[in-house]
């Protein structure tokens, strides 16, 4: 199901590219495909989460804060109390500014911010040591609790931006997964203040990871029910976008179903574990707001040097029809990193089919989009 708000005189169809608020989203009149079906299955069903793709929080957020006028229409409308609402931390690593600076001052110097925003002074008084964004992590989740009486709701977008920036530094990388790995490690002990815990980001680090303290994680990155929670479905793009695939269609002298197949073609193709592809949703919004130009509109943005390095060094030239099985695909160690596992969590394979006796994944492109970067 989709939903068109349109909060001003001109009703046009306005695209969310590069947009992570869910208000603006909602309040700006752009298409908003509704997952709040997933997201009340995933509130209902547990407490605390990992998913390994890119995730935008703030619908989570705006969810636990109450704000009913912005889900009308949405599938969660009238299964959800919106008459009770939960503090939110909401920690956006892609606003930090990392180079250059200390990851646990960034850290300390944000949850300073939040407990400002929320009415919370935080008192603890260092002597020494390290790590200490940690110990304000912990007062601010418990002080929000006790002002409030209602249990605190964690939200964390791009959780290892901090160590994928730096992989080509290994020696950042690993203070930063330290300082993370103490961040994350008070989450456990804090669990009786604690709602709901959400992790995302693009990777999942093996061994000694940053997760070794915070173990009670539920990892959904591959789990079937969750399949579809990032992407659009075929009947998401049929449904949703029918004015513009007949529109386009039409343009390009074609039927509906030959235009359909054809972005199908370019930017489908998304498994991760589940029976249905999805689309990339960045791709196919640019493609509509385009005017139906089939292009590469995901990795016009810039592939990462340090994968066109690693690729590279591998010598990855041919990676059609790769197996792998499920630790592999889940597990990223950088310093011996596993060119399915780079693969697979940077979007350049994706899963073509399971073998359910072997336990054995085979990875493919998942579209023309894809095929023509690598």
């Amino acid at each position: 199901m989709v939903t068109f708000v349109y909060k001003t005189s001109e009703k046009m169809r306005r695209y969310p590219i590069g947009l992570q608020s869910f208000k603006e989203i909602i309040t700006g009149g752009y298409v908003y495909v509704d997952k709040t079906a997933l997201i009340h299955q995933l509130v209902s069903a547990g407490k605390y989460y990992f998913l390994s793709r890119p995730r935008r929080v703030s619908t989570l957020q705006t969810l636990y804060e109450g704000r009913k006028d912005l889900f009308e229409g949405l599938y969660i409308a009238d299964k959800w109390d919106f008459s009770q609402t939960n503090p939110v931390v909401v920690i956006y690593f892609n606003a930090f500014t990392l180079r250059g600076n200390d990851l646990d001052a960034v850290l300390q110097n944000a949850m300073r911010e939040q407990a400002k925003a929320q009415g919370i002074e935080l008192t603890t008084d260092f002597v020494g040591g390290n790590f200490k964004a940690g110990i304000l992590f912990q007062e601010l989740i418990q002080k929000l609790h006790a002002k409030t009486g209602r249990k605190v709701v964690v939200l964390i977008d791009e959780y290892d931006k901090a160590i994928v920036d730096y992989l080509e530094e290994l020696e950042t990388a690993e203070a930063n997964r330290n300082t993370l790995k103490s961040f994350y490690g008070i989450l456990k002990p804090a669990d009786e203040h604690l709602e709901l815990v959400l992790l995302t980001g693009v990777s999942k680090f093996a061994k000694v990871s940053v997760f070794s303290d915070l173990n009670n994680l539920r990892d959904i990155s591959l789990d079937e029910d969750y399949s579809n929670i990032v992407g659009f479905t075929q009947a998401e793009l049929e449904t949703d976008f029918a004015p513009e695939i007949k529109a386009l269609a039409a343009r390009n002298n074609r039927t509906e179903s030959e235009f359909l197949a054809e972005i199908k073609h370019w930017y489908n193709g998304y498994s991760w574990g589940g029976l249905d592809t999805v689309y990339n949703p960045f791709s196919l919004l640019n493609f509509f707001a385009g005017k139906g130009s089939f292009r590469n509109f995901w990795f016009s943005t810039g592939t990462p040097t340090w994968l066109v390095k690693e690729l590279q060094d591998k010598k990855m030239y041919d990676v059609e029809g790769i197996q792998s099985d499920e630790t592999i695909l889940s597990n990223f160690d950088y310093y011996h990193i596993n060119p399915s596992t780079l693969l697979f969590q940077t979007g350049y394979l994706t899963i073509k089919h399971y073998d359910t006796k072997r336990q054995l994944y085979t990875l493919g492109y998942p579209n023309e989009e894809v095929r023509v970067s690598f």
